[in-house]
């Protein structure tokens, strides 16, 4: 009985020496993310054609279904100032224009 005790209690602690090892091949984030990480709030705002002609698509049918025309593309009125304004008030930090 006592050697079935010791043996047990020698592996037990063989065990908890194994996974008590530190990992020392932590990886380093690069400078940039955590700040980007730190951004907080941030637009991610895809535009594409199917904005221009006034269709509602589905995602899935929006991949099948090729504009007709691509001179629609023609943003006239499009104020970059104006969206920028718009994110700022709502609190975002970064914004991905796609």
């Amino acid at each position: 009985m006592n050697n079935i005790l010791c043996t047990v209690s020698m592996l037990l602690g063989l065990f908890g020496q194994i996974s008590a090892q530190i990992d020392t091949n932590v990886p380093i984030p690069t400078p940039a993310q955590p700040e980007w990480q730190n951004a907080e709030l941030a637009a991610l705002i895809c535009w594409d054609l199917h904005v221009f002609d006034g269709e509602f698509y589905m995602q899935k049918e929006a991949r099948i279904t090729p504009v007709e025309d691509y001179n629609i593309f023609n943003p006239q009125k499009y104020d970059m100032d104006q969206w920028i304004k718009a994110l700022k008030d709502g609190g975002f930090k970064n914004a991905i224009l796609l």
